[in-house]
């Protein structure tokens, strides 16, 4: 036992690890990189790529859907990619023979629950300033189409699923000269969406930008962009009606855009986005229980010219973490290349100056994070490098936070040539799923369990 002892504690101690006096402890002590991605998703000759969108289940199952452009079609596919196993075939959710036919080009997007059911949206057009969104559903191993919503002029839909099969769905309708945002619901089980409500202002205008968060409640948090000027919210009680829209930012003169929303399952929330005046931006957030008042925002940041990339997490204990990119330039690559910052919010308390990831002279965009059930963050971004403009390569990076440990050392994987949009994605348990992109015209995927736990025993 001694014996066992000293090599448990030689072990730990390499790890840095902290050990208690007595009992059993699970500590959090080492990171461990992604794998070399193994799998793609192979694309007929000829076509090419050009949206694709993932999430992941409680199992660390992960869908994925994209869009593919032929000679003159246009499809959109499915396929999953098992936590244990390789793609599966890829499934058609639709299709048309003629993309002259679109006045627009479809964006899915998907969400998953823990479950492995899972809801794709997309908006198509029927005619002449008519649009409709549709659906797909994906339950018991098998895809379904539901009943299309709103077919009037709508376009940009996003979906979010609970634990329970419950969905909400959102988007932005043409009425007039005004743009509208309206939503849906879908009940656990059923395949109908119920009427639209149109849940901005009465007073019209122009809104867009919708994000949603819905917790295992079912209430839901919606916010939007109105008129470039502020950023609105409103609230959705499960099986009541949408509130009011208020005005989360305080300051009309000032321009507001591209808000996020995160929701953990006790209903608190946080809101983040762009905002600035002039040239300048900054970034800006707020919290609220749900069914209560918004905080006044705090600001992030001080003035820079140039922000984007803005994302956010929530864990269950009401911690938040946001993360975007920023440079002194007014165009990113232009004197001042853009860099990662990251800033926590621990329940309760204020937001901490933002820190860096990533060194400053390095090309960084896109940052995603994502908590566990245990309160550990994992993050990713992507850098590039522009030596030769012939030959852009770039590379993923990821680090990780243990719960109130500190951020590890990035860690690099997936060199290649124009890596493009990604997801990030964690399982309660702590797995984590990354999906991109690449310039091959496939989408890839990397899994990896960034957080090992060692478990002592001190008699």
């Amino acid at each position: 036992m001694r014996r066992l002892n000293s090599s448990i504690r030689w072990l730990l101690a390499t790890a840095c690890v902290w050990l208690t006096t007595n009992g059993i402890e699970a500590v959090v002590p080492t990171f461990q990189p992604p794998q070399k991605p193994a799998t793609f998703v192979a694309v007929p000759g000829g076509n090419f790529i050009y949206i694709h969108d993932t999430s992941i289940d409680g199992s660390g199952n992960l869908i994925a859907v994209w869009g593919e452009m032929g000679t003159k079609d246009l499809t959109l596919k499915v396929a999953i990619l098992p936590h244990e196993g390789m793609w599966s075939e890829s499934t058609v959710l639709y299709h048309v023979d003629d993309m002259q036919t679109l006045g627009s080009t479809p964006v899915p997007r998907i969400a998953m629950n823990a479950q492995g059911e899972a809801l794709v949206v997309w908006h198509e057009q029927l005619g002449p300033d008519k649009f409709a969104i549709k659906s797909a559903q994906y339950s018991s191993g098998k895809w379904s189409a539901l009943e299309d919503l709103h077919p009037q002029s709508a376009y940009n839909p996003i979906v979010t699923l609970n634990e329970a099969g419950y969905a909400v769905a959102a988007w932005t309708a043409v009425s007039g000269g005004d743009t509208l945002i309206q939503a849906s619901t879908l009940a656990a089980g059923q395949s109908t969406w119920s009427k639209e409500v149109t849940i901005s202002s009465a007073e019209g205008g122009w809104n867009s930008d919708v994000d949603l968060a819905l917790n295992d409640a079912g209430n839901t948090i919606a916010v939007w962009n109105y008129h470039n000027l502020s950023v609105q919210a409103a609230m959705l009680p499960y099986q009541g009606q949408w509130t009011t829209p208020v005005t989360v930012t305080p300051n009309p003169g000032e321009w507001s855009n591209w808000p996020k929303v995160v929701m953990n399952a006790s209903g608190y929330a946080v809101a983040v986005w762009l905002s600035g005046e002039g040239q300048y931006a900054n970034i800006q957030a707020a919290t609220v229980q749900f069914g209560q008042s918004w905080s006044q925002p705090a600001c992030l940041t001080t003035h820079v010219k140039n922000r984007q990339g803005l994302s956010a997490a929530i864990d269950s204990q009401g911690n938040a973490i946001a993360i975007w990119s920023e440079s002194e330039a007014l165009i990113f690559g232009q004197t001042s290349s853009p860099y990662l910052q990251i800033s926590r919010l621990p329940y309760g308390k204020t937001w901490s100056t933002p820190d860096y990831p990533a060194p400053k002279k390095v090309y960084s965009l896109l940052g995603k994070v994502a908590f566990d059930e245990n309160g550990n963050a994992v993050t990713a971004w992507y850098n590039a490098k522009f030596d030769d403009p012939a030959n852009v390569t770039a590379a993923f990076h990821t680090t990780v936070l243990p719960n109130g440990g500190h951020w590890s050392g990035h860690q690099k994987f997936s060199v290649a040539q124009h890596n493009g949009f990604f997801s990030l994605g964690i399982t309660p348990s702590g797995s984590a799923v990354i999906s991109w992109l690449s310039s091959e015209n496939t989408i890839l995927a990397a899994k990896w369990k960034p957080f090992i736990t060692i478990y002592e025993l001190k008699p």
